[in-house]
C-alpha cells in the first residue's frame, strides 16, 4: 500500500503559459502497464472552491450550458463524467447554516482529501486553517454531506475530545483537543483504535495506544506508556508499524495479541520515514534496503520483510524511478516501461513523446505529464491500461485534479465547478 498518497495532481506549470482551446485529440491504448511529538494534521492544502445549493440532490454550479464539461465529455465520454451533487443530511445545524438569502452557500478554498481509500473531502474553517468544517465525501456520482459526531474522554486524567465521519468500516478523527494525537483509520465494529499522550512543561512523557468504544465511550489502554512515536497502521488494520525514531528502530505492534516486537536496526532503518515503507498485507512490507552501484550510479535495494518473523523474504535490485513504492518506471526511446517489482510484471507505452515524468499517483493510478502542449496519460497500473489525453489549455491555475481509487473515479475541479469522472475503464474511454 502506497502510504504517501499524493491527493492533488497539480497543473504543470508550462500549461499555465496559454486561454482555454476546446480543441480535443483522445488516445486510448491496451497493453502488449517525532522524535519530534505531531498531532495529525491536515496535509496540503489545495485550491478548491464550489458553489453548492442546499438542498438534496441540486448539481452543483449552473445547469445551463457547460462547456468545461462537455469538453471533459470529449476526453472520458459522456456516461463517465458527472457534475457534482450534493446530498444534505438531515442534522437541523446544518439546514440552518445553508439559510442563506440567496439559497446558496459558497464553500471556503480550503478543502482537501484524504482517508485510506481517499474517501473523505475536508472543508477547513477560513479563520482557522486546522478545524474541519464540514466533510463530504462521493457516493453515486454525489457529494454526501457526511455526519459529524463529537467523543470526549479521559486519558491519564488529561481531558481530550476529537471529532470524527465513519464510512465503510473507515473512521476519519479531526479537530482533536487535549491528550489525543492520532485516530487509526481502521474500524472493528464499534471500536477503533487511537494515540493518546501526556505532556509535562511542553514535552511528551506518556503516550499509549487505546481502544474506544464508540457505543460505550469505553477506553481501554492496550499497550504501556511508552509509545512515544510515530505510526503507520496496516491495510486490514491488524498490525500497526511502531517508529520510535529518536531511539532509531521500528517495532510491530500486533492489535489481536497486543504485543510490540522490536526490530534489528539492519532490517529497518530506524530513520527511515513512512513514504519509504509501504504495507503489501498487514504481515509484509517493503523499505530500503541496502546501496549498491550500477554504472557508476548508487541506488538502493527494496527489502520485502516477513513481519511475523522479521526476515527478509526477497530483495529487489531496481534502478528504474518509483511512481509509487510498489510501481517504478523508466522511459528510453520514447517508450515508456513501467514494472511491479513485487510481481516482476511488465508493460509498454509507445509514445512519441521527448519526456514523460509522473505527476501524482496512489496505489492504482498514474499521472504523467510529457510537457508537450497539455499531453498526459492517466494509467491505471493493475489493470495495465491507460489514456492518452491531449489538453491544449491557456489558464489552468483554478484545476486540479483527485485520484479516488477505492471509488475508481478522479475528482476535477476548475474554477468554481467540480466533476466526477469515471476511470474504472480507461482502454474503452471515448
Amino acid at each position: 500500500m502506497n502510504l504517501k498518497k499524493l491527493d492533488t495532481i497539480k497543473t504543470p506549470e508550462n500549461w499555465k503559459k496559454e486561454l482555454l482551446n476546446q480543441q480535443i485529440n483522445v488516445s486510448s491504448e491496451e497493453s502488449n502497464g517525532r522524535f519530534i511529538k505531531i498531532r495529525k494534521m491536515k496535509w496540503a492544502a489545495v485550491s478548491l472552491a464550489i458553489v453548492v445549493v442546499c438542498a438534496t440532490g441540486i448539481t452543483v454550479g449552473a445547469s445551463t450550458s457547460d462547456s468545461f464539461r462537455e469538453f471533459l465529455q470529449g476526453i472520458f465520454g459522456i456516461k463517465k463524467v458527472q457534475e457534482v451533487k450534493l446530498e444534505t443530511t438531515t442534522n437541523s445545524e446544518k439546514t440552518e447554516e445553508c439559510k442563506t438569502p440567496e439559497g446558496e452557500i459558497k464553500l471556503s478554498d480550503n478543502m482537501e482529501v484524504v482517508g485510506r481509500n481517499e474517501t473523505f473531502i475536508l472543508e477547513y474553517s477560513k479563520d482557522d486553517s486546522e478545524n474541519v468544517k464540514n466533510v463530504y465525501s462521493i457516493k453515486n456520482n454525489k457529494l454526501l454531506s457526511e455526519q459529524v459526531n463529537k467523543f470526549q474522554g479521559k486519558y491519564n486524567n488529561e481531558a481530550f475530545s476529537f471529532d470524527y465521519v465513519i464510512r465503510n468500516k473507515e473512521i476519519c478523527g479531526f479537530n482533536y483537543k487535549g491528550a489525543v494525537s492520532e485516530i487509526f483509520p481502521i474500524m472493528k465494529g464499534r471500536t477503533i483504535y487511537a494515540a493518546l499522550y501526556q505532556e509535562e512543561k511542553g514535552k511528551v512523557v506518556n503516550e499509549a495506544i487505546a481502544e474506544i468504544d464508540l457505543d460505550t465511550n469505553e477506553i481501554v489502554k492496550i499497550s504501556n506508556d511508552k509509545m512515544i512515536c510515530n505510526f503507520v497502521m496496516s491495510p486490514n488494520g491488524k498490525t500497526l508499524l511502531c517508529n520510535f525514531r529518536s531511539k532509531g528502530y521500528w517495532a510491530i505492534f500486533d492489535l489481536n495479541s497486543k504485543t510490540e516486537k522490536k526490530f534489528n536496526k539492519n532490517l529497518i532503518n530506524g530513520y527511515a520515514t513512512v513514504d519509504e515503507i509501504s504495507f503489501v498485507d498487514d504481515y509484509h512490507i517493503l523499505t530500503l534496503g541496502k546501496p549498491f552501484t550500477k554504472e557508476k550510479t548508487e541506488y538502493y535495494s527494496k527489502y520485502l520483510i516477513n513481519l511475523k518473523n522479521g526476515k527478509v523474504e526477497k530483495e529487489f535490485f531496481s534502478t528504474q524511478t518509483d511512481i509509487n513504492f510498489n510501481h517504478t518506471y523508466s522511459f528510453d526511446k520514447k517508450v515508456m516501461t513501467i514494472e511491479n517489482i513485487i510481481e516482476g510484471t511488465k508493460f509498454k507505452i509507445k509514445t512519441n513523446e521527448k519526456t514523460i515524468e509522473p505527476i501524482g499517483a496512489s496505489e492504482k493510478y498514474a499521472m504523467f505529464n510529457t510537457g508537450s502542449n497539455g499531453i498526459m496519460y492517466l494509467i491505471n497500473l493493475e489493470k495495465k491500461e491507460w489514456l492518452k489525453i491531449n489538453i491544449p489549455v491557456k489558464s489552468w491555475e483554478n484545476m486540479n485534479f483527485y485520484l479516488m481509487e477505492k471509488e475508481n473515479k478522479m475528482l476535477i475541479t476548475f474554477d468554481k465547478k467540480a466533476y466526477i469522472v469515471d476511470i474504472s475503464d480507461l482502454g474503452n474511454m471515448k
